[in-house]
């Protein structure tokens, strides 16, 4: 009996040792996994990692990108000072004996024009403030000759260029086999340096609040013309716009005519008076935009013995062969309706009717 109850006893402690050391055994074994995975964990946050040569390369590609592109926007910007292009319109040569000016280009610190003979293109004039570029001023330290008493110097083989009050660059590109340096150098005595002259100011001079407003009316503009270049088809037939320039009115009597745009159907001038914008002329071929045409229907009144037709509180225009578009938009309150229709007579409308076939 005592040995059948010391067997019992006997078994339960041997079941309580197993039991015992299997939980210390099974406790054991999870912590040596818990400290594993940390030990893991830490060497995989402390290893550096070596970056790929593909990973490596994109960010140095992306930062020469980042210089470059700032290098480009350094070398492009605009000297406060530098005088609105506008101003140097009055300066350039006039038209006449079957030459035409053509201007092309007009912002803050530039103007360009085209020389054109019978249509054909000769010569780009330019005007420019070297103020926003002062190194285009070396060149002319070793000059050896001059133009009205500025030096002047050749700019490669079809240039020549003329240096004003060591600021403003004058220069002539020829764009015609036949136009020599000669040839160059006889319309750069055409341009009113001496006028020019008057312009420079001291480099620290600060720009006015006029010169400020000049210059973002510009950007205004340019933008408003790309956007209207953009949205607008152009028929196939449409006339070339460099076609329209010599009908238009000629300077005179205090008022310049400053070409603006030139594209295909179309072609766009500044009527200024004394620097001061008064108003904007245009020619349009309505191939384009036939709808344009329906508001001379009803037109009772002519010019030149064409339809006429208000546009708006600022605007008169002229239909010429139901095809040619003639405009004029006044920029100034003073400019009324009757100024509109005398610079409308300007035109050489009939001039204008002999495009259309």
């Amino acid at each position: 009996m005592y040995w059948l109850k010391f067997k019992k006893i006997f078994t339960i402690f041997i079941l309580l040792a197993v039991f015992g050391f299997t939980a210390c055994s099974s406790s054991s074994s999870s912590e040596f996994a818990r400290a594993d995975r940390e030990s893991r964990q830490q060497d995989i946050a402390t290893t550096p990692v070596s970056p790929s040569p593909q990973a490596s390369a994109s960010p140095k590609k992306t930062l020469n990108q980042i210089q470059k592109e700032s290098s480009k926007r350094g070398a492009s910007a605009v000297a406060d000072n530098a005088i609105a292009g506008g101003k140097f319109n009055q300066f350039f040569p006039k038209p006449g004996n079957g030459y035409d000016v053509v201007y092309t280009q007009e912002k803050t610190g530039f103007a360009q024009a085209k020389w054109k003979k019978g249509g054909k293109e000769l010569a780009v004039i330019s005007i420019s403030d070297t103020a926003s570029t002062p190194s285009a001023t070396k060149k002319y330290a070793s000059s050896t000759s001059a133009i009205n008493g500025f030096p002047s110097v050749k700019q490669g083989s079809k240039g020549t260029g003329v240096l004003v009050s060591d600021r403003f660059q004058v220069k002539v590109l020829s764009r015609d086999a036949g136009f020599a340096e000669s040839d160059r150098k006889a319309l750069l005595e055409r341009f009113d340096l001496v006028g020019l002259q008057n312009l420079a100011k001291p480099a620290n001079v600060a720009p006015t609040r006029q010169v400020k407003k000049e210059t973002k009316k510009e950007f205004k503009d340019v933008q408003k013309e790309s956007s209207t270049r953009n949205a607008t088809a152009v028929a196939k037939e449409a006339i070339q716009g460099a076609k329209f320039n010599k009908f238009f009115p000629k300077p005179g009597n205090g008022y310049d005519v400053v070409f603006s745009q030139e594209k295909q159907g179309f072609a766009q001038a500044k009527l200024k008076k004394g620097g001061k914008e008064v108003a904007v002329l245009s020619v349009s071929d309505i191939a384009s935009t036939p709808a344009s045409a329906k508001k001379y229907a009803s037109s009772k009144e002519k010019i030149q013995s064409y339809p006429v037709a208000k546009q708006g509180s600022k605007g008169t225009g002229v239909l010429v062969k139901d095809r040619l578009q003639v405009k004029v938009l006044s920029r100034n309150t003073s400019f009324t309706e009757s100024d509109r229709k005398d610079w409308l007579q300007k035109f050489n409308l009939s001039g204008l009717a002999g495009l259309v076939k």
